[in-house]
């Protein structure tokens, strides 16, 4: 189980508010007419806040320094639960969102059992603005 915190301290607010959105798309769900700047199409692209995305994409590499990806890639039985609150929940979704993209990965290179991994994502209270609804759809 990885947790994410919410709002706790100046930094995380100004995170809160860092919502300008970016292309996203680590599912291949958009194709290859989404618009990958802006202005998004709200039915169609991916799309997530920057802030957010980034801040996501550092705890993911620090878990993959920290041996964590290793273990999981040991341990194919193990399920991968993610959880947070509000911002939390926000970044957490899309750090859920990085571990379904990195076992696809795995499973199209044939390289780990981590292709055999479940993820899961339960999040508490999360900004409306968390993501595109395209991609909002297939993680619910």
């Amino acid at each position: 189980v990885i947790t994410v915190h919410g709002t706790n301290n100046f930094t995380s607010i100004v995170d809160d508010v860092g919502v300008e959105p970016v292309f996203w798309d680590p599912l291949g769900l958009c194709g290859k007419g989404a618009n990958k700047s802006t202005p998004f199409n709200e039915e169609l692209d991916c799309f997530v806040p920057g802030v957010w995305l980034g801040i996501a994409k550092d705890m993911f590499e620090t878990l993959g320094k920290s041996g964590v990806l290793q273990q999981i890639e040991e341990k194919p039985h193990y399920r991968i639960v993610v959880t947070g609150h509000s911002l939390g929940a926000g970044t957490g979704c899309l750090l859920a969102l990085h571990f379904e993209q990195w076992a696809r990965k795995q499973k199209a290179d044939l390289k780990s059992s981590a292709a055999q991994q479940c993820v899961y994502f339960c999040g508490f209270e999360p900004p409306g603005c968390s993501m595109s609804k395209t991609l909002s759809r297939w993680t619910q």
